[in-house]
């Protein structure tokens, strides 16, 4: 018969003890840390980025002092990026987006004020995709969930596509909307591709691509990446340095 022996001297169970609140106390001092950054969308970071000192403020204080109509309006496109993956995902004919696109119009017309306008939105976003696709389907991956952080500011990452085209893995950032500038477009490129690095993620910077669906414009992380790298990190500076003196309205 087996037996097993364990020792329970003082000095052992002083060991394990020490050990065991350790760990905890690890695992508690990174949490803490996690919950004092501060949070933003990368849309957040780009209007900040982009935006003049009014502004840079109300950005800051609605991140600071959420409003669930926030919420809804950072999911204000969920239809048209649904449609897109699963168009790729399931290799469907370009004609099923088109039949997508015309549902998301007939629930329009039975809705009214802003649902109405997010629907049809939705659709218009949807048929500026199909000239933009490519020849053959992407492999669809699974969602990628980054972060970047850096200066005490957390910024969520979470590019609408992960895929494969052919041997290439890419991370793509879809724009709807007629307002997407240039600028615009590159930072949210580089924000992507500098949270996957940080992710050990072995995605050159190539394949991290912004399209702006209504331009039909595409910008990869490579073109002036030193520029937009800069600007990137004095904008987390910069909300690193307002935060604490954001007030509610």
């Amino acid at each position: 018969m087996l037996q097993i022996f364990v020792n329970t001297s003082p000095w052992v169970l002083t060991g394990i003890k020490r050990l065991f609140y350790s760990s905890t106390r690890v695992r508690s001092v990174r949490a803490a840390e996690r919950k004092a950054m501060i949070e933003l969308s990368t849309r957040g970071v780009v209007r900040f980025a982009l935006g003049g000192p009014a502004a840079q403020r109300k950005i800051l204080r609605d991140y600071k002092f959420p409003d669930p109509e926030g919420s809804a309006q950072a999911r204000y496109y969920r239809d048209t990026f649904r449609v897109i993956s699963d168009y790729h995902r399931y290799k469907h004919a370009t004609i099923w987006m088109d039949a997508r696109a015309d549902a998301l119009d007939v629930m329009a017309k039975n809705a009214g004020g802003p649902i109405r306008t997010r629907l049809h939105s939705n659709a218009a976003a949807i048929r500026e995709y199909q000239p933009l696709a490519p020849a053959k389907h992407y492999d669809v991956l699974p969602a990628a969930r980054l972060a970047l952080s850096a200066h005490g500011v957390r910024v969520r990452v979470s590019p609408e596509l992960h895929v494969l085209d052919g041997n290439r893995e890419m991370l793509i950032v879809l724009l709807p909307g007629d307002k997407v500038t240039e600028d615009e477009a590159r930072l949210h490129a580089q924000i992507v591709c500098e949270a996957a690095d940080q992710a050990g993620l072995d995605i050159p910077p190539r394949s991290v691509v912004t399209l702006a669906l209504r331009s039909g414009q595409q910008f990869a992380a490579t073109s002036h990446r030193v520029r937009v790298r800069r600007d990137l990190d004095a904008a987390m500076q910069n909300v690193a340095a307002l935060w604490p003196s954001i007030a509610a309205a």
